[in-house]
């Protein structure tokens, strides 16, 4: 595998996993002002107060955490196999970009985002560009995309078996 895709796709994988550190593990302690809105009031009273209730937005940053996670595995998964590559690539050019065109819609309906988030609109972005880029435009250096597949074939006839 030539080392710009490998590194294209071990970057977005970190980011996804920043992704999930963030929004999945404890949304309540590291985005407060989004996960708390549904949180109970201590004035309401029910017959559920057993029951932990569980806000929307805190599901969605949740489950968006651990959707990263799961795309975060797929890009390893085409980092390590030839065979899955060329779909690593596109799940992660999909993926950034989509990330990318929900923080500008974000921004331009809600006004400025904060730095964190549009750094990491700019790191989104980068990622999924340089995944189209690779996608579509291929290596730069490289003008037959079979020489990379008799390059890799070579490497796999040299390991001992």
């Amino acid at each position: 595998m030539t080392r710009s895709r490998f590194l294209c796709l071990t970057s977005t994988a970190t980011f996804l996993i920043l992704v999930t550190v963030v929004c999945g593990l404890n949304p309540d302690a590291r985005l407060p002002s989004l996960a708390a809105d549904g949180a109970p009031s201590p004035t309401a009273i029910s017959g559920l107060d057993d029951q932990a209730i569980t806000s929307p937005s805190r599901l969605l940053l949740r489950s968006l955490g651990f959707l990263s996670v799961g795309v975060a595995i797929t890009l390893l998964i085409g980092c390590a196999t030839h065979r899955h590559r060329s779909f690593a690539l596109m799940t992660g050019m999909l993926v950034m970009l989509g990330f990318s065109a929900g923080g500008i819609l974000s921004w331009v309906q809600d006004g400025w985002p904060g730095l964190i988030l549009v750094l990491s609109l700019a790191v989104s972005s980068t990622l999924g560009l340089w995944s189209a880029g690779l996608l579509f435009l291929g290596e730069p250096g490289s003008t037959d995309p079979a020489s990379e597949e008799e390059e890799e074939e070579e490497e796999d006839e040299e390991e001992p078996a």
